[in-house]
């Protein structure tokens, strides 16, 4: 089953956090945007209640950086 790009890209915005504030420390936009790849997930019932975490490789056309208040 295909698509065209128009379909499925969309534009992404990842905030970035540090350990000590609930405020992101940096936001970035990815333009067009779609996953290409998603790695295995291992289920077991021994992990119930934990967080999944699914690494997943975008591609996108152009990124832009939004706000960059990170301090050391």
């Amino acid at each position: 089953y295909l698509n065209y790009k128009d379909d499925y890209a969309v534009d992404i915005i990842i905030d970035v956090y540090n350990y000590s504030d609930s405020k992101p420390v940096q936001t970035v936009q990815l333009k067009e945007a779609y996953p290409i790849s998603v790695n295995d997930v291992n289920l077991d019932w021994g992990n119930n209640n934990q967080l999944l975490k699914v690494q997943t490789t975008f591609t996108f056309t152009e990124w832009t950086l939004l706000t960059d208040t990170f301090t050391v």
